[in-house]
């Protein structure tokens, strides 16, 4: 069947059926900027939005793939993002590589959690790592792996692994409440 604005597509995995990056998007015609993972052009003209209704997201639905090989950045905060601005936890099942990226403050971080609602009704995200999941950088440069300033959070069963001498892993940035529960710090 034709994609129609007004519909809404599900799909079985982001790359191929199964790989956990199952989701719905609507399917609309407003000019969109594409980003790959929330928002997909089609060849039709028009976009595919993503809408998650489950409390729980994955990476894999924002385009990362999990495998240690391929640079996940990018999805991964793709996910973070989303989780921040629809109050969604994250299930991570897989092996995530990111690396990082200069910021405004010309610091190098691989990923930002960062929530604008720092007041006491901001919501409580969870990041959860599932088996021997795990959340990594190779790169020589210093930086730091997960940069957290958001209120609230959860991290379950971290699994963070970062280059000795190298990377922070975790850096609390006026964090109010974080409450952890690591499992693993790794550097090679």
């Amino acid at each position: 069947d034709m994609l129609v604005a007004g519909s809404f597509a599900h799909t079985l995995g982001y790359y191929a059926k199964g790989d956990y990056g199952e989701s719905t998007y609507a399917i609309v015609d407003d000019e969109l900027t594409a980003n790959g993972a929330t928002v997909i052009a089609l060849d039709s003209g028009l976009f595919a939005v993503l809408n998650l209704s489950e409390n729980i997201i994955k990476p894999e639905q924002f385009g990362a793939y999990g495998d240690g090989t391929h640079d996940d950045t990018a999805s991964v905060q793709h996910a973070i993002n989303y989780g921040i601005t629809y109050g969604k936890s994250i299930e991570f099942n897989g092996q995530y590589k990111v690396m990082p990226i200069t910021r405004d403050d010309s610091t190098k971080v691989c990923l930002m959690f960062s929530n604008p609602n720092t007041g006491l009704q901001a919501p409580s995200i969870a990041l959860k790592f599932n088996r021997t999941s795990r959340l990594f950088t190779t790169s020589d440069e210093e930086c730091t792996l997960l940069r957290w300033e958001a209120r609230n959070g959860i991290i379950r069963d971290a699994i963070l692994e970062g280059v000795q001498g190298k990377t922070t892993l975790l850096e609390l940035s006026r964090t109010i409440k974080t409450s952890t529960n690591y499992n693993g710090w790794n550097m090679d």
